[in-house]
């Protein structure tokens, strides 16, 4: 959502159409091109390697450059989950 103008995206990322709005994205913030990496990641290491999981994992990479950078945006009701810790997402 934090790349996306705070929407969520229109498409599961395990679908093509999801993965291709989800790759323009990365790309707006200056990933590169996420198919390519997908692709060389997948010679390397073979069919082991999901194109949603390396774009999870840019995405990741993108939160941890904005926490450095102090623009990291941290969600939280303040709820907890049944083991009592907090429930809350940075990115």
């Amino acid at each position: 959502m934090r790349l996306n103008a705070g929407a969520p995206c229109a498409n599961s990322k395990r679908k093509h159409e999801g993965q291709t709005e989800r790759c323009g994205l990365l790309m707006q913030h200056g990933v590169g091109n996420a198919h390519d990496l997908f692709e060389s990641l997948r010679k390397q290491v073979g069919a082991r390697v999901a194109r949603d999981d390396v774009y999870d994992a840019c995405v990741l990479a993108l939160s941890a450059k904005a926490r450095i950078a102090s623009r990291v945006i941290h969600l939280t009701d303040g709820a907890t989950d049944a083991r009592g810790l907090k429930m809350e997402i940075w990115g």
